[in-house]
């Protein structure tokens, strides 16, 4: 079995010496140095060593934080920040009131612009570098996050069938939709067509819509925060409809044929009395006012009824005219005086007897269908 020395690896915390430490070490040896060669008088070395002495662990804390790469809690950087100030001021003042003591007060020299720092005050600038850094670094862990944008939602407009689907396909003719907002706001419709071919039924954020027969409608939408206007046109399709009946054409010179009355009698016939009342009835009694009220009139507006003698010259191009031609054989054939009423193209021949009186003629006419 052989033995030998085992050398003990080095530990980590006895080989680590921090950059402050040395740092330390470098300025006492100078100061001591100083002192032998008469450079730095005692009293100079004490206050430089006093110093020393304290910003030692003020690095030694710095360096630490450096080393973690953390960001330290404010206290602690806020009072390594003070204690480095307090030194820096003490060290100034130091150093002017021993300069006054010991050398006599210079003439004025002029003075360099940017005075180059001793050792001790670059020390103490770096160190508040570092520390201004820490509080940046600190700030900005603490700061809130910038806002986020909220996008201003579009307003727009979609037609929609009952399940919420959108139609792209044309409407049909009485079917329901909906016309939706992405917002609620104040709806405007207008439509050309008559009222009876749409329905809409209106709420804050949708339109409930029935459109008929080619029904169209200019929809639009405004909305106040954020301002909007939005704008859509629906139309339907037309509905399908039966083919016209056909109608049969209507001659432009024929006119519209109603009631008409005509009386036909033989002036030079003997006629009983209440025939003769029957004819003067015609002109100015209760069967004048009865057939009358009941006619139709001819383009100058006279009433189509006549009292006509048979051998009277008749012009038969017109409407009267024409009913006398037509009628006159079978009356004279049946008797005169004879009775004619008209019904459109259909007419009627009453034969007046010698006893008939007025209220049976204006009866015959009264029940003319």
């Amino acid at each position: 079995m052989s033995t030998g020395e085992v050398t003990p690896k080095p530990s980590a915390v006895a080989t680590a010496t921090t950059w402050t430490s040395r740092i330390s070490s470098i300025l006492i040896a100078t100061v001591i140095a100083g002192q032998q060669f008469g450079l730095v008088t005692p009293k100079n070395a004490e206050s430089i060593k006093s110093i020393t002495d304290k910003l030692t662990p003020i690095a030694d804390k710095i360096e630490t934080i450096a080393n973690d790469k953390k960001v330290p809690d404010m206290s602690v950087v806020i009072d390594l920040a003070d204690q480095v100030k307090k030194l820096s001021d003490q060290l100034a003042a130091d150093k002017k009131k021993q300069d006054e003591q010991i050398t006599p007060k210079p003439q004025p020299t002029p003075v360099d612009p940017v005075p180059t720092p001793t050792p001790d005050q670059q020390r103490i600038a770096d160190m508040e570098a570092q520390i201004r850094k820490l509080l940046d670094e600190l700030a900005k862990k603490h700061e809130p996050p910038p806002p986020v944008p909220v996008p201003t939602p579009s307003a727009s407009l979609k037609v929609l069938d009952s399940t919420g689907k959108e139609i792209t396909q044309p409407i049909e003719s009485g079917r329901q939709f909906k016309v939706a907002s992405t917002t609620a706001g104040k709806w405007s419709v207008t439509s050309e067509s008559p009222t009876t071919d749409y329905d809409v039924t209106e709420y804050p954020d949708h339109l409930v819509c029935v459109l008929r027969n080619g029904a169209k409608l200019s929809i639009s939408h405004a909305t106040e925060a954020p301002l909007t206007l939005t704008a859509i046109m629906v139309k339907c399709q037309d509905a399908p409809r039966p083919p016209p009946t056909p109608v049969d054409p209507v001659d432009p010179d024929k006119p519209k044929l109603g009631m008409r009355v005509l009386m036909l009698y033989e002036s030079s016939q003997n006629h009983s009395a209440k025939q003769d009342l029957i004819l003067n009835s015609f002109t100015t009694g209760k069967i004048n006012d009865a057939v009358v009220n009941r006619v139709t009139k001819d383009a100058d507006g006279r009433p189509n009824w006549r009292r006509w003698d048979v051998d009277l010259n008749v012009d038969t191009s017109s409407t009267m005219g024409k009913l006398f031609a037509e009628t006159k054989p079978k009356a004279v054939q049946r008797g005169l005086p004879a009775l004619v009423i008209a019904m459109g193209d259909d007419a009627t021949i009453f034969q007046i007897p010698l006893d008939a009186n007025e209220d049976q003629v204006i009866a015959a006419i009264e029940g003319a269908k």
